[in-house]
């Protein structure tokens, strides 16, 4: 974070009077501490295939647009939109 804008942050929250009531930043150890912490820890293997997967399917599309392949544009679309809806569905599911 760069210095104005944790000055800024700083001197915000303690004109507002509540320095110490905000649950994702910590004023004393000046360090943004992830809500999520634990989940961060460890990789879950599907959605990152699933991501691996989307990222791919957007190469591709990429790639098919430079030989102007319509097919190929059309089957890389389907497929990125299949594994992104799959991604949201199985984050979805697991919540």
């Amino acid at each position: 974070m760069n210095g104005f804008l944790h000055a800024f942050i700083l001197s915000y929250t303690k004109e507002r009077g509540n320095a110490h009531s905000s649950p994702t930043y910590s004023l004393w150890s000046l360090k943004w501490e992830s809500p999520a912490r634990n989940r961060m820890k460890r990789i879950e293997p599907v959605p990152l295939l699933l991501a691996i997967l989307a990222v791919a399917a957007i190469m591709a599309i990429g790639v098919f647009i430079a030989e102007q392949s319509l097919i190929g544009i059309a089957a890389s679309t389907v497929i990125l939109i299949a594994a992104m809806g799959a991604g949201f569905a199985h984050k979805k599911r697991t919540r």
